[in-house]
């Protein structure tokens, strides 16, 4: 969610409840899933984010827009949460990780079709090895 969308959301809802602001949410998010988010500058027309080899570009290589509002405040951010933690959390939690096993332990019952797994297609090519670059 945009700094901009959560501000209109604390403002719409005030009379309603009080939340606090962007930043102590984030905070709490991050203690209780134990997930630190990594918070990337961005163009502002989603055109690009400045990492990698856009780290210290000062405007969008795209549309040529600057990456900063005045001073050091990025026009845009994107928030993103690391796989490895989400992955470990998924399988921290044993209902979490009967779920995600279910294709794994899917038992096709022949003349049935309950689910994806039950087709044709994909009964065929379970029963081929996966070729990447000629390697099998």
């Amino acid at each position: 969610m945009s700094r901009v969308l959560f501000d209109r959301m604390q403002n719409t809802f005030s009379h309603k409840m009080e939340l606090d602001s962007e930043w102590v949410v984030t905070r709490r998010i991050a203690i209780l899933t134990r997930i630190e988010p990594i918070v990337y500058h961005c163009c502002i027309n989603s055109c690009l984010a400045f990492t990698g080899h856009f780290t210290h570009h000062q405007e969008c290589e795209i549309c040529k827009e600057p990456r900063y509002a005045g001073g050091l405040r990025p026009h845009a951010t994107f928030v993103y949460l690391p796989l490895i933690p989400r992955l470990q959390g998924f399988f921290q939690s044993p209902a979490m990780i009967a779920r995600l096993s279910y294709r794994s332990d899917y038992k096709h019952e022949f003349g049935y079709t309950r689910d994806v797994f039950d087709g044709l297609h994909y009964c065929r090519l379970k029963q081929q090895n996966v070729v990447i670059d000629g390697v099998e």
